[in-house]
């Protein structure tokens, strides 16, 4: 798989792992899922084991990609409503669901 940014060994497979959630999670070819990463984090110069993304897990940035920040995504059905927010398309991601498997 090839990114647009540099990373090292653990970026690389967390990376992975991203575009593997964004993939089986949304129905996404890997590829389209790969060029949807590469766009949003193309900005990044070394994607790195101490990088702040590492704090949260694939499915957060799988759901961040798919859905946008502006979305609330994390927000539930009830909260949503409450704000005036229309439902979300599709559900969000589960966290764990995608476990590198090298």
């Amino acid at each position: 798989m090839q990114f647009s940014f540099d990373t090292d060994e653990e970026s690389f497979e967390f990376a992975v792992d991203v575009v593997k959630a964004l993939s089986i999670g949304f129905n996404m070819s890997e590829e389209n899922a790969l060029k949807l990463v590469n766009k949003e984090w193309g900005y990044i110069k070394l994607f790195h084991k101490d990088h702040p993304f590492h704090h949260e897990l694939p499915e957060y940035f799988g759901n961040e990609l798919f859905f946008g920040h502006s979305s609330k995504w994390w927000l539930t059905e009830k909260q949503r409503a409450s704000m005036g927010l229309a439902p979300l398309a599709k559900k969000p991601l589960e966290t764990s669901m995608v476990k590198s498997e090298t």
